[in-house]
């Protein structure tokens, strides 16, 4: 009998080698499949089922952990690039996974939308978006998945469903990393099209930590704007009254025009690229004791320019280029609302904010000689995301009113997450250096000892014991996820 896969639009590639964009991790899958439609994605599951195949969907390669095995089935979602408006939803967006966010922002701003917040990086598809997850940094907003109102899903028997808001499986889904089905298409809530004025100043981190970590100087700050992100430098200053961190803050404008670069522009950039390399092959691979000198040259040079005003549409102003290849760690940690302290029934080891209490740590290890000798990379970014509206299972801004001890579970209406994200840079694609690993185990082992602090799914981190995933996550949260695959297994 044929073959059904021999009847897909394009035939599946065995073999074929695939690499992360990263660079840390490479696959060659035994079969490589590129669908055009659900019925398409419909078949290749069923088929996979019958032969005993695990099948995985992948975007734009950018995740760095290990997702991919050798004799795995990989589904690219490239093909499904389509997107819908409906009359009688003007603000909603129906996008196909596929699309990324390079490609979706202008798209949506053509018909007058914006999403209210995005992530850092525009290469980024709207299946990883949903499953993901991705976030900006607003004090105002939740993760890019909490704009998210219903969505297509092709379910392991080949059945096609569309879910939306309030079912079991659609908190399942979005941000469940694509293992209950493969996400064909997102339908989201947009606001209208806005642009973003945004400044940059020069400040000194250590000034908004309390000692008594109540958070509240740290959550002030994100909130003193609609958008805020911190890129801290560790590196040695003149006084203890020298900035060490650049503060962005945006507002919102009307929408401008799409921003018009000059010819020299990418040339510039380039150079630039190829400067910024060789000074870290340096300091990484040659004089590490010197890297932390290099962040007070690569702070100063930036801080020379500032502060400066500068007027983007949304999805211009958050988003950046990232240049080469990085190893980068994210983990983020409850920054609850300074006038919801835990209750006195909560571990006397827990501070009032969490989050406050592990970033005023990280920034005395950087600044102690350990620290130093390991010659950590810089900016250290920080960003914050609003835990209202958060409904899905294994998101990492999952309410967390219990993990700190509050009465009933009850989540804050103004708690926020802060992300951290050491970045490690690989310009060269060689080997990232012991050293640095041993900064990725401090700060796990740090952000581990807090309640409320969990990793962000697809950025590089160390295994998660059984143990501490039902802790991180609220056993009651995993055990009600794996009820909802198990079912969509059967």
């Amino acid at each position: 009998m044929a073959d059904p896969l021999a009847t897909l639009t394009h035939p599946p590639v065995p073999k074929s080698k695939l690499r992360n964009w990263s660079a840390t991790y490479n696959c060659a899958p035994s079969l490589f499949f590129a669908p055009v439609s659900n019925q398409e994605v419909a078949l290749v599951l069923t088929e996979a089922a019958k032969r005993g195949k695990k099948v995985r969907a992948v975007g734009l390669h950018n995740s760095p952990g290990p997702v991919w095995h050798s004799d795995e089935w990989l589904v690219s979602m490239r093909n499904f690039k389509q997107a819908r408006f409906e009359a009688g939803k003007p603000r909603h967006a129906i996008l196909g996974a596929g699309l990324s966010l390079r490609e979706a922002n202008p798209i949506l701003a053509s018909h007058g939308l914006s999403l209210p917040t995005v992530g850092s990086l525009p290469d980024v598809t709207v299946g990883a978006c949903f499953c993901g997850p991705d976030h900006g940094s607003s004090a105002f907003h939740p993760i890019v998945t909490a704009s998210a109102k219903a969505c297509t899903i092709v379910l392991p028997s080949g059945e096609i469903r569309r879910i939306a808001v309030g079912e079991d499986l659609f908190r399942a889904a979005g941000v469940g990393l694509g293992a209950l089905g493969i996400v064909t298409e997102v339908e989201f809530e947009c606001d209208e099209a806005f642009g973003l004025e945004f400044t940059m100043t020069r400040i000194r981190l250590e000034d908004y930590l309390d000692d008594n970590d109540s958070g509240k100087k740290l959550f002030e700050l994100a909130r003193s704007e609609e958008y805020v992100k911190l890129w801290y430098y560790p590196c040695p200053t003149w006084s203890p009254s020298s900035p060490n961190t650049v503060l962005w803050r945006a507002k919102r404008t009307p929408m401008p025009p799409p921003r018009k670069e000059h010819w020299s522009v990418p040339y510039t950039a380039k150079l630039m690229h190829i400067l910024h390399g060789l000074a870290y092959f340096t300091t990484t691979y040659l004089f590490p004791a010197l890297q932390p000198y290099l962040n007070w040259i690569m702070f100063w040079l930036l801080a020379s320019s500032l502060p400066k005003t500068q007027t983007l549409r949304s999805y211009e102003a958050q988003t950046m280029d990232c240049g080469y290849a990085q190893l980068v760690d994210e983990w983020c940690a409850a920054l609850p609302a300074p006038s919801s302290p835990p209750s006195v029934t909560s571990s006397s080891k827990s501070p009032a904010s969490p989050g406050a209490a592990i970033l005023r740590r990280l920034v005395a290890y950087l600044n102690s000689r350990e620290g130093r000798s390991i010659g950590m990379h810089a900016p250290v970014e920080l960003r914050f995301s609003l835990n209202r509206g958060e409904d899905f299972y294994l998101s990492p801004g999952a309410p967390y009113g219990r993990l700190l001890g509050r009465e009933g579970g009850r989540d804050e209406e103004n708690d926020l997450m802060l992300w951290i994200e050491p970045i490690i840079y690989r310009p060269l694609n060689l080997p990232t250096p012991a050293r640095f690993y041993r900064f990725t185990h401090f700060l796990e082992d740090l952000l581990r000892s807090y309640p409320a602090s969990r990793p962000h799914w697809t950025k590089a981190h160390f295994p998660t014991p059984e143990r501490e995933l039902l802790r991180m996550w609220d056993a009651e949260r995993v055990e009600a996820f794996r009820r909802v695959r198990k079912e969509q297994a059967r």
